[in-house]
């Protein structure tokens, strides 16, 4: 059956095979097809209350018992009012025996945090406002900086790399091996 006008549902309801939203409407940045989950208890949203869930399920065995493999879900960051309705998505993966690990939280701050690991396969662009990593193993070619609150040393620039202060120490290591050949000339 087609539904071509409004329609709402209450309580649970089951779908089979596809549940598919249409927009007939000509392609715009403001159409296409909508999905809303709607939380409206008659009150306002309280702060970590959810707003809605989007939940990925599969049977794991031959009797249909099914299982959560992922999730995304959106929760308040405060109480909702007139003024403040700030929200996180949270995206859930499963590891293990129905384990639900929150993986990536995504807030109304605009911060990613990432609950393991990053890997970046391709370029990586921006300004990165924090790193901390004890165990940095390349990070490309550094124009400025300070190293360990002080300007990058001598010390640290490699011996190939010229710079004034290896060429100043160069040239006085010369200065002083040639004094000492004129001083220990015997005439």
């Amino acid at each position: 059956a087609h539904l071509t006008t409004t329609q709402v549902f209450t309580g649970d309801k089951t779908f089979s095979t596809n549940l598919s939203v249409f927009n007939s409407t000509a392609s715009a940045a403001n159409t296409g097809g909508i999905l809303r989950l709607r939380s409206d208890d008659g009150a306002a949203l309280g702060d970590d209350h959810r707003l809605g869930v989007v939940a990925f399920q599969a049977a794991e065995d031959g009797s249909s018992t099914v299982q959560t493999g992922a999730k995304i879900q959106a929760m308040a960051d405060a109480t909702w009012s007139a003024s403040e309705n700030g929200t996180r998505l949270e995206f859930y993966t499963m590891d293990g025996n129905a384990s639900q690990e929150l993986s990536l939280t995504l807030d109304s701050d605009l911060l990613a945090t990432f609950a393991g690991a990053v890997t970046v396969t391709g370029a990586l662009s921006g300004t990165l406002a924090t790193v901390s990593q004890p165990n940095i193993t390349g990070v490309g070619t550094i124009g400025t900086g300070v190293w360990q609150g002080d300007s990058i040393e001598t010390a640290y620039i490699a011996d190939d790399a010229v710079t004034e202060d290896k060429l100043a120490n160069a040239l006085l290591a010369e200065i002083d091996a040639n004094t000492a050949k004129v001083t220990n000339k015997s005439c």
